[in-house]
């Protein structure tokens, strides 16, 4: 069960990663001392629940990362590659051209 319990975790958010590895680790010391109680039992089905409110969270978060598409019509978007190696490859990257190419929708999406 811990090593369950220790994998799941890693799949937690960052921020909850330490609190709750911290639990598990408490609940191993009391049931190494034998402490394996009525107690014990809620805390391992407290840590379990925040585990899973955790992991919940963590696929809500993915589902919401949007697609990044490119219009086909903006110029911008038929040079995106040649723009995000220029961005690899330079500090400072000027990108020029007519109004409504596309520069200022396409260039963040393209640095991502």
């Amino acid at each position: 069960m811990n090593k369950d319990l220790r994998s799941r975790i890693k799949q937690c958010l960052s921020a909850d990663q330490f609190s709750l590895q911290q639990a598990l680790s408490r609940l191993n010391r009391r049931a190494a001392e034998g402490r394996v109680d009525a107690g014990y039992q809620q805390a391992l089905a407290t840590l379990q629940a925040r585990i899973e409110k955790s992991m919940a969270s963590v696929q809500s978060r993915l589902a919401k990362i949007p697609v990044i598409n490119y219009p086909a019509e903006l110029p911008v978007s038929e040079k995106r590659q040649d723009i995000a190696d220029a961005l690899e490859r330079h500090q400072i990257v000027v990108v020029a051209g007519e109004t409504g190419s596309g520069k200022t929708t396409q260039i963040p999406k393209i640095c991502l």
